[in-house]
């Protein structure tokens, strides 16, 4: 089953091949209309699906509707969500958690801005 991002979000994401493999290092979620506060959250996951730029999954889903649409006090006034992963590479089934699937870049990623998605 395939998701959509929210309405209302623009979404940035930072993907690279790497010795056959494919990583995700980080999505940016912003609102289009920001709140006054400007506010930032980044949630720290496990190991990213499919999400990108275009399509959400479900977990990206989730969150998207959990910090910008529940109100929920603890994130009032954020417009930005930031999702990196423990293990950066893209895999659905069977995860195992292994060295080679952090990610060369998966560290530097967790601070920078999102480059554009490259898919």
């Amino acid at each position: 089953m395939h998701y959509k991002h929210i309405d209302g979000v623009t979404v940035t994401a930072q993907f690279a091949e790497e010795n056959g493999l494919r990583y995700r290092y980080r999505l940016e979620i912003k609102l289009q209309a920001p709140s006054v506060a400007g506010k930032t959250a980044c949630v720290v996951m496990q190991n990213p699906s499919y999400a990108g730029k275009d399509e959400a999954d479900k977990s990206v889903q989730f969150m998207e509707k959990v910090v910008f649409q529940k109100g929920l006090p603890e994130f009032l006034g954020v417009h930005r969500l930031i999702v990196v992963n423990q293990f950066a590479r893209i895999q659905t089934n069977q995860f195992q958690g292994q060295p080679h699937e952090i990610g060369v870049n998966n560290n530097s990623a967790k601070g920078g801005r999102a480059k554009k998605d490259r898919k």
